[in-house]
Formats: structure tokens, sequence, C-alpha cells
């Protein structure tokens, strides 16, 4: 998990670059450091692609999810509805608040980009997700390694097919890899009904309606048996069969996601904010009370059904804030941390430093509809992290959440709102200890590797002048 790093200093150490006695070293230091950057910069290739490469597959991640794609709304009835009115009952569903919306660009070999138009004929071969960053294989019917058709099971994977991808250098790029079950789970479109496939066929053509295999696994029961986790892509559930069985693959590339994906604050109010996805949660489940003495909070979680639960959060009045609302299934799951999850379902799968429970199984239930059945709402069981469906008049466990500050751009660590050098030696002078005024180290992390060091300055520096960057994890936090 990243964390809020502080950092304050004199300004005027921080912005001049005198050489006064005391300072000459750090003249010295700052010298060279420009001047690898430089030399990066223009001669940047090979051992340093290699290394920016191998950071990135270390622990980076995307940091915005889509929206949902759910446009319509729904009652407790299996028939769609009018979107209702601030004052209606229903209101405040999935469809009446919008996230970043879902847009894809086209990609040939070495990442060209191509137009909507193009087919894979034309040099189609892969797809990027404009709002992670990810750039996802584009499968095919003509029985070769991307054949729609190839079904694999958990454990020969990487050691098969990945390693054809990379070994052929499919795209021009060496850096495959099966995608983690967040990124995986950023594909499913819930404003397609089941059977589906629930994703964007103008953009992923061939996607079967089935089972899709994540590299985010669990513990092993014994040495052949393992669970996995994966995406259903026909009726939309985040599931785990077993390592046995044999599913369907689609490879991606970019920054690797850890498992515990999100940057939490605690802002002692009663209130977390998540500087990833820039969403402010409610600490305490709907029906407890927050104690800021403590900063804990007291007395027991209630349930609700799914009306209720929409007309709880929408009148949530807490902490200075009146736009509380009913997360969505997305919502929900950026949360989920999947590294605290094992076999025996004995924690809950989420930081409970953050967001405590008093019992691990609770379900927790989302604003969006299930559009196979709309009498029923995607919820989340937080015991084994699953993403499941049930019925709207059934009683559910509730956590409000409001869009909290807005995101900051990636690298412009300074805060002016702009990329250039300035960033770049700002975040060169905090890698090596030399002091740093108005520095925001939440942006500095551009490969989300979980430290700043020297690779970020020249990730920064490549990017300014306009050269390729491999590892930069994402547009913004």
């Amino acid at each position: 998990m990243r964390k809020s790093i502080a950092v304050t200093s004199n300004p005027s150490s921080a912005n001049t670059l005198d050489c006064a006695a005391a300072k000459c070293k750090n003249l010295k230091s700052i010298t060279v450091l420009l001047l690898l950057i430089a030399v990066i910069v223009v001669f940047g290739s090979g051992v340093w692609e290699a290394k920016v490469l191998a950071e990135s597959n270390a622990g980076a991640a995307f940091g915005v999810w889509p929206d949902t794609g759910q446009d319509k709304c729904y009652s407790y009835s299996d028939t769609e509805i009018p979107c209702p009115s601030e004052s209606e009952p229903f209101y405040g569903q999935d469809a009446q608040y919008q996230g970043p919306q879902r847009s894809y660009t086209k990609l040939g070999y070495g990442g060209i980009e191509l137009p909507d138009s193009a087919t894979p004929a034309e040099g189609w071969i892969m797809t990027r997700d404009n709002v992670t960053g990810l750039i996802w294989e584009i499968k095919t019917d003509d029985g070769t390694i991307h054949d729609k058709n190839n079904r694999y099971v958990r454990k020969g994977i990487e050691q098969n097919f990945i390693a054809s991808l990379n070994s052929d250098q499919f795209g021009g790029y060496s850096d495959w890899r099966l995608p983690t079950i967040k990124e995986l789970s950023t594909l499913l479109d819930s404003s397609i009904s089941a059977p589906g496939p629930k994703i964007d066929t103008n953009y992923f053509p061939n996607t079967m309606q089935g089972i899709y295999w994540s590299s985010t696994g669990l513990k092993c029961l014994t040495t052949e048996l393992c669970v996995s986790w994966t995406v259903y892509f026909d009726y939309g559930l985040v599931t785990s069969p077993t390592y046995g069985s044999d599913h369907y693959v689609r490879a991606v590339r970019g920054g690797s996601q850890p498992l515990s994906l999100n940057s939490f604050i605690d802002n002692n109010d009663g209130t977390i904010t998540d500087t990833k996805t820039g969403l402010m949660w409610q600490k305490c489940s709907m029906g407890q009370t927050y104690n800021p003495s403590t900063n804990g909070c007291e007395g027991s979680e209630m349930k609700y059904k799914w009306q209720q639960a929409l007309e709880v959060c929408e009148k949530f009045n807490f902490a200075g804030y009146d736009d509380w609302r009913l997360p969505n299934r997305n919502e929900l799951q950026s949360i989920v941390d999947y590294s605290k999850i094992d076999t025996t379902n004995d924690r809950a799968a989420i930081d409970t430093n953050y967001f405590p429970v008093s019992d691990q199984h609770f379900n927790y239930i989302s604003s969006t509809t299930v559009l196979q059945s709309p009498s029923e709402a995607w919820y989340l069981d937080l015991g084994p992290g699953l993403i499941k469906r049930g019925g709207k008049n059934a009683w559910w466990h509730v956590r409000a959440v409001r869009l909290g500050a807005s995101r900051v751009e990636l690298g412009d660590v300074s805060g002016d709102g702009q990329l250039n050098i300035v960033d770049a030696l700002f975040v060169a002078r905090y890698a090596v200890g030399l002091p740093v005024s108005n520095f925001n180290a939440n942006a500095a992390d551009v490969n989300c590797d979980n430290q700043i060091n020297i690779v970020d300055a020249l990730l920064i520096a490549r990017k300014i002048v306009g050269l390729p960057v491999n590892g930069w994890c994402a547009s913004s936090i």
C-alpha cells in the first residue's frame, strides 16, 4: 500500500542551486543526476527499458476504475423503470452516478494507434483501455495461439501461453502477463445482460461466454489442488475455481497491479480517502457510530434492503458532507484486498485497519442491478472477496461512499498543474535525500512500485520530451 508522505523544508534550499560551502556537495549531486537524466532521455533503451519493465512488473498498478457501464434504472421488479428524481423511491442507483467513461483504442504492432474502423486484417492485434492504461490481447478465430477456443489449466499458463507470447514478441513486446483479478474485472460491462459476453465486443471480439483466468491465486490445499480467481464473462461473477479446471485466457501488458492496490488515508473524522481512485469512504458500516476520541466504530452494523440502502446513503450527512451514496460494484471491488484472503475464509478480504468489521462474512450491497435478473443486485461477499448476485429484497450491510478530492496528475509533484523538468528535478532531489518544498509524494511514484527513486525521475524526464515510457502506471492518482 502506498503511503502519504509529508515533506517540508526551507523553500530557498529547495529551489536555489547556489554553491555556498555547505551546499556545493548538493549542487554536484544534482548536476550528476541531471546529466544522468539527460543521458537516459537521449539514449534510453536496452538495459534501461528492461529495468523499468522489471520494476513495473514487480508492483505497478492502474489507479482508476472505469464506470460499470450501467445506464438504466430498475426497482425490485424485473422491468426497467424511468430513472427516479431525487425525491422518488430507488433514487441513487448506479445509472444515476457516472464514473470515468469507458474508452478504448485499437492498436497495431509496436502500439501504433489505429482508427476505430480497423480490422484484424488491417493490423489490429491489441486494444488499449484508455481509463486504466492497460493493453490487452485481441482473441482470434484462426487456430493460432490467440484463438478464442484455447483453454488452459491454471498451472501451465505462464510456462506455455504467456512464455510463447513473450518469446515471439507479440505486438513488438515481451512483457505480456496474466492479468490480476482486479485488472480482468475492469473489462466487465454491467450494461450488457447475460449470457453476454459482458464486454465491449467492438474492441474485444471473439470473447467467449465463459470463465477467464487471472493471476491472483489463493493458498494451495495440496501440491496440485489450488484455487485462483476468475471472471465469468457470461454472468459477470468474480469467483475462484480450482487450478485443475481449464478455462480461457486473455493476456495483458502494462503495470502489474499489487494485490493491495489502494492507498488509503485515515482522515481521523470517520472517513477514509483512497488517493488512487479519489473516493472517500465511510469508515464504519451504516448503523454504527463513529467515536472521534478513539477513532473507532461503536454499536452494531445494521442491515437494509436495497431500496433502504439507497435511501439511507442518500440522506447520510456525515463529516461535513451530504453527497454520500451507495457504491457501485466496481467501487466495492476496488477496496477488496486479495492478499488477505485464504482458503479458510477466516478473515475479511479488506484492510480492517481502515474498514473495521465485526464479522468477516458480512455481505455489502452495491447500487448496481443484475441486468439478467433486475430483482437482484451485485454485492461483495466480504469473507472470500467474491462479487455475487442477490435479491434486492434480502437484507444487506452498507458502507457509503462519495467522490472525494480530485485525483492528482501523476508526476506533477510540484502541484503547478504541469508536468515539466521541475517535477523531474524535485523527484531526483527527494530520491537522494535532499530537501524539497511543496512536494506531493503521492504523485511521485509514477511506476507504482511503492518507492520514490531515480527511476521515477527518469520516467518523468522521458515523458516530458515525448519519448516512449514503459512502466508509467496510470494517468492520475
